[in-house]
């Protein structure tokens, strides 16, 4: 893979036309084919992985007793928390994970599950790796296609993760 390091900025002169051209490069990862990037960051420090694999959009329930608040839509975000590189156990839980806005704005994960299967609360043995959805109750105005993505819990966090690329 290759890393491409942030915010990296290339000064080429061109003595022949006599103008400069710059280029800059935003951090991310991008796969061995070179095309799309890879949404995922560390767990700062663990060597676990948070990977975003899916996500559903206004997601509508068959339980007329769980729904959004008015103004806002029920969203899923599927991850990968991957441990397999990881040095000691890490924790699973949905409740970890908070969405971010280009506002600022930030959303808990929703205590209902919204999209099954939902991420199961457990400890992931070093080697090991869980996949699952996690539920989020988010304003309807907000921009989807904008949102990250974090774990953080008590002890540990990873960095922002783009939702969508």
């Amino acid at each position: 893979m290759c890393h491409i390091k942030k915010t990296v900025m290339v000064a080429i002169i061109a003595m022949v036309l006599g103008c400069w051209v710059t280029v800059y490069a935003e951090d991310q990862k991008v796969d061995q084919k070179g095309k799309s990037p890879i949404k995922e960051s560390e767990i700062k420090g663990t060597g676990a992985i948070i990977k975003v694999t899916d996500l559903k959009k206004d997601i509508k329930l068959d339980n007329s007793l769980i729904k959004p608040k008015d103004g806002f839509i029920f969203i899923g975000v599927q991850v990968i928390i991957d441990n397999t590189n990881g040095k000691t156990a890490i924790k699973s839980n949905s409740m970890y994970f908070i969405l971010k806005d280009t506002d600022g704005t930030r959303f808990n994960s929703s205590i209902f599950k919204i999209i099954e299967p939902h991420l199961v609360a457990s400890d992931i043995d070093a080697g090991d790796k869980i996949k699952g959805w996690i539920g989020f109750e988010i304003q309807k105005n907000t921009n989807i296609d904008k949102l990250q993505i974090r774990y953080e819990s008590f002890s540990d966090k990873s960095d922002w993760i783009n939702i969508t690329e």
